[in-house]
């Protein structure tokens, strides 16, 4: 609506209803505005929290981890000469923590969040039994790894915020596969 349109409106009102509308618009300015900010401080606030809660379950969070993982065995090879050195009969560890997005609807750290995590401590373990000659940028790259299978058994659950550590160890291996064991441990 044009500014002289609204003028004329305005100008052709009576009195008490145009009091009214100031009445309304004062009203407006000094309770509902202010509740408005506030609300929207709270509600920012806690788009925040959920952000941070999740943050492991974003897009591209995963991969970022694994390829850093990954990235510095490739610079410490491109340094050393060698990757990260361990045994065939040394054992990986990584320490995790269970978060929000870990969890299923029993609030219990998820199936699927069991095989995500085990993927790091995997390429953990590979890349530092076999250094760079697993990793994609190596130009004499000889040896991939996927999952062929896997099998689960569950002792107890994990809890929300529990820590725990996963443990990785190979336990047999022939021309084509690697058996490697996962083991979860909570600190109780």
């Amino acid at each position: 609506m044009p500014p002289s349109t609204m003028n004329k409106i305005l100008l052709n009102m009576p009195a008490p209803m145009l009091q009214h509308a100031a009445n309304l618009i004062s009203f407006y300015f000094q309770h509902v505005r202010p509740r408005q900010a506030i609300v929207q401080k709270y509600l920012r606030r806690l788009i925040i929290l959920v952000f941070l809660l999740n943050f492991k379950s974003l897009p591209g969070v995963f991969h970022a981890k694994m390829g850093l993982r990954i990235a510095a065995v490739q610079l410490y090879s491109i340094r050393h000469g060698k990757g990260f050195r361990i045994k065939p009969t040394d054992t990986s560890i990584v320490r995790e923590r269970v978060w929000v997005d870990d969890l299923d609807l029993n609030f219990h750290f998820s199936n699927s969040s069991y095989g995500k995590n085990c993927d790091y401590a995997r390429v953990k373990y590979v890349t530092s039994l076999l250094g760079p000659s697993v990793l994609p940028l190596h130009p004499m790259r000889r040896i991939a790894f996927a999952l062929g299978g896997n099998q689960m058994w569950f002792k107890k659950e994990i809890t929300l915020f529990q820590s725990y550590e996963i443990r990785t160890r190979l336990l047999t291996w022939n021309r084509k596969w690697f058996v490697i064991e996962h083991r979860m441990y909570t600190p109780s």
